[in-house]
Order: structure tokens, then C-alpha cells, then sequence
């Protein structure tokens, strides 16, 4: 891109700069900018900054701001403005919408009757069906808006399985290792798990007491108990870790699943929570070897090498 292009797209989306400014900090392939040297990271969408004025959220893994508890439902009058929003962000997506100043009055008549049809159902049950191109629309931009995983760039690619109303996943990760609590104080396994794992028991799994155990998966649904389900160990795909200069690293009996399957986030679409949306990137390297092996709230097997 061109300074001047540059320039260009500057002043048409850029702010005014607003408080001291470094000049050389100012400056753009030689030439004065017109951006303020700090710009907000901001939603695309609406256009509102993610973050407050003196605290970042974008290192946090669940910030709490603008969470609700589980037993508060939306409103019809909550509901109503989200589902419009999104059915909104849904048209312009595919290029039916005619006019980006009134949709709803200027709008595609797709556009309008899905409008009209959506407005009715959620004032007759207070809630509304997403079509299947509208959920799979919203849950590909969930992983697109996400802002800490770094397999978002494959956002389009997604694919989505049907599954089954009003359902709960309790476990964090479909395939993770269990986690027990010594009498010393010590952990024995993924400290990470350790109040999972004593879930887990206390609904009578026989726990193995080893330091890989899979835990099991712990399903509810339609408002019933959970019920307890092991995974087969044919189906639990696990890697021996090794060194490619020391062979003694193999001697620490390391080892880690292959799949990172995250089973405990609630996907949002259009103002409607899906409780169970179980999703699964990959791995990188430095996320098992820095992470889950040498945090301290981990395996923290630093001390060990």
C-alpha cells in the first residue's frame, strides 16, 4: 500500500489524534500520519472499543464484563434488539441488503420478511429459531471474533454438526487429564483439573490414581442429572514426548492428547446461548511444552529438568 493510498484511508478512518502525540512516532513511510499514535482495537461490526480506558481485556480468557449468571434470561425487549442486529450483520454478509442507512425499511424483502418472522416469534415465545445458514454464519464470526485463538485466520472454514437442544458439557476440554489432590498438599497429574476430577468421583467414577488419566465425560441434558460416560482408549489419540538431542527426556514418561477440544464455551448468536458447542483446532508446539508442562499452576515439570 502507498503512503498516499495510505493517507487516504487515513483521513476517511482515522480519528482526530487526541492528546500529545511523538513526532517521530507520528510519522508514516516518512511522512506525518493523520491516526493517533495509539489506536483502540475495536469490534468491526458496530465499532465500539473492547476495552475500557485504563484496563485491557485481550489477555484475558473469559472476561467477566457483560457475562450474565446462568439462571437470568433475556427479555423479549433484550432479545429483540440482538436478534435484529445480527440478522442485520447476517444480509449484509451475503449482499442482500440494499441500503446500509434503514435495513429494515430499505432492505431486500428477504431481508424484511426474516425480519418481520423473527420480531413475531420472539414476541409470541420470547425466543426465535436460527435458520441453519444463520447459525452457521454466526458460529463461524464467534471463531473469527475470538480474539485469543490463533487458529482464527481458518475462521471460514468451519463446519458444523447437528446435536441436541437444551444440553451441557461439564467438562472443560472433551479429553483432559485428571487431577488428585494428596494428603501432603501435592497434586498428582493436571493440578488445572483437580475440582473436575473430585466431580467426577463423587458421581462414581473409579478413578485410576495415575498421573495420565483421561478423565471421563460428564454429559446433561433436558434438565436431568449429569451422567458419566468414558471415552473408549481406542478413540483417545495420545503422543509419547520426546527429545530430538536428549534421549534421557524420555525417561520423564511424558505424554499428551492430541486433540484440543474446548467443550465449556457458550456460543452467542443473534441474542440465542448454545450451552453445549464442543470445538476443536490443533495444537501448537509451545502450547503443551510452555504451558501445560512448565506453568507452576500446571505439571511444572521445570523443577524435575
Amino acid at each position: 500500500m502507498s503512503a498516499s493510498t495510505c493517507e487516504s484511508l487515513s483521513s476517511r478512518m482515522c480519528p482526530p489524534a487526541q492528546g500529545r502525540i511523538s513526532p517521530d512516532k507520528a510519522l508514516q513511510n516518512g511522512s506525518p500520519s493523520k491516526c493517533p499514535r495509539f489506536m483502540k482495537i475495536k469490534n468491526v461490526e458496530t465499532g465500539l472499543p473492547l476495552c475500557t480506558e485504563r484496563v485491557c481485556f485481550g489477555s484475558i480468557m473469559t472476561p467477566s464484563q457483560g457475562s450474565r449468571k446462568p439462571d437470568e434470561s433475556r427479555t423479549k425487549e433484550e432479545l429483540l434488539p440482538l436478534a435484529t442486529d445480527f440478522i442485520d450483520q447476517y444480509y449484509t454478509s451475503i449482499k442482500r441488503q440494499e441500503s446500509y442507512t434503514d435495513p429494515i425499511l430499505f432492505g431486500s424483502k428477504a431481508h424484511v420478511d426474516r425480519l418481520e418472522e423473527v420480531t413475531k416469534e420472539i414476541g409470541v415465545s420470547g425466543t426465535y429459531q436460527l435458520k441453519d445458514t444463520e447459525l452457521i454464519y454466526g458460529a463461524k464470526h464467534a471463531w473469527r471474533n475470538a480474539a485469543r485463538c490463533v487458529g482464527r485466520i481458518q475462521w471460514s472454514k468451519l463446519q458444523r454438526t447437528d446435536g441436541k437442544h437444551d444440553f451441557r458439557v461439564w467438562n472443560t476440554q472433551l479429553i483432559r487429564y485428571a487431577g488428585y489432590k494428596q494428603p501432603d498438599g501435592q497434586i498428582l497429574g493436571d493440578p488445572a483439573n483437580v475440582e473436575f476430577t473430585e466431580i467426577c468421583i463423587q458421581q462414581g467414577w473409579k478413578a485410576p490414581k495415575g498421573r495420565f488419566d483421561v478423565l471421563p465425560l460428564l454429559l446433561q441434558s433436558n434438565g436431568n442429572d449429569p451422567e458419566l460416560f468414558e471415552i473408549p482408549q481406542d478413540l483417545i489419540l495420545e503422543v509419547q514426548i520426546t527429545h530430538p538431542k536428549y534421549d534421557w527426556f524420555k525417561d520423564l514418561n511424558l505424554k499428551w492428547y492430541s486433540l484440543p477440544a474446548v467443550s465449556s464455551m457458550l456460543l452467542e448468536v443473534g441474542g440465542l446461548e448454545f450451552t453445549a458447542c464442543p470445538f476443536s483446532g490443533w495444537y501448537m508446539g509451545t502450547e503443551i511444552g510452555v504451558r501445560d508442562f512448565c506453568d507452576s499452576s500446571r505439571y511444572n515439570i521445570l523443577e524435575v529438568l
